[in-house]
This record gives C-alpha cells, sequence and structure tokens, in this order.
C-alpha cells in the first residue's frame, strides 16, 4: 500500500472544490466522491452509476486507489465505469449518447496517459 485513505483525501483536495456537510467535508473529481468525516475517517464512492445514487467502492477499487493515488485511480474508475454504460445502450435508439459517452471516455484515456 503506498497512499493512506488520509492521503488520498490530501491529494483529492487539490483536484477539487472542497464541500462542507453537517459533520464531514468532501468533493467529486473523475466522477469519485470522497468524504472525510470529523471523527477522520474517509469514504471513497462511484457517482457514475446514475442518477442521485452513489455507490462505495469495493475493496478491490480501493486498493487500487491506495497504489496508485487518488488522480489516477479516479480516472481509471471512470474508463472502467464508463465502459459498463456503453456496452449497456442499446446502439439503435442511443447512438448519440453512446458517442457523447464515447468523447468523454477518450478526454479520461487522454489525461489518465499524460499522468503516466
Amino acid at each position: 500500500m503506498k497512499y493512506y485513505l488520509e492521503d488520498l483525501w490530501n491529494q483529492a483536495k487539490d483536484y477539487g472544490c472542497i464541500f462542507k456537510g453537517l459533520n464531514h467535508k468532501y468533493t467529486i473529481v473523475n466522477g469519485c466522491k470522497i468524504e472525510r468525516y470529523k471523527d477522520g475517517t474517509v469514504q471513497l464512492y462511484n457517482c457514475m452509476v446514475g442518477g442521485y445514487w452513489y455507490k462505495e467502492l469495493t475493496q478491490m477499487e480501493v486498493l487500487n486507489f491506495a497504489e496508485k493515488g487518488f488522480y489516477k485511480a479516479s480516472l481509471e474508475l471512470a474508463i472502467k465505469t464508463l465502459d459498463k454504460i456503453i456496452a449497456t445502450q442499446d446502439e439503435v435508439r442511443h447512438k448519440k449518447r453512446i458517442a457523447e459517452l464515447s468523447r468523454l471516455k477518450k478526454l479520461y484515456t487522454k489525461k489518465l496517459n499524460n499522468e503516466g
């Protein structure tokens, strides 16, 4: 493990605006929400799953963040999520949406390649 959750929070603060909740602060970068509570707890969520719902990251996804750092791992998560969304679109009815999602994926991929 290269980074701890507190390190990820500190990295994320450099990339997004910090918002304040009742007992926590958070930011959203590349479709990934990171929250830091007053007690020091840090939580990571995928915000790209649709609607107003956030999905807590799996243990494997959190380990990827710990290994690669917040920004690079958030780009990888966004690309992976976009791949899943694109795969589920009906090509005939959602051609425009597929094009938009593909463009967004291309942008994230370009950013990720520039990080490496």
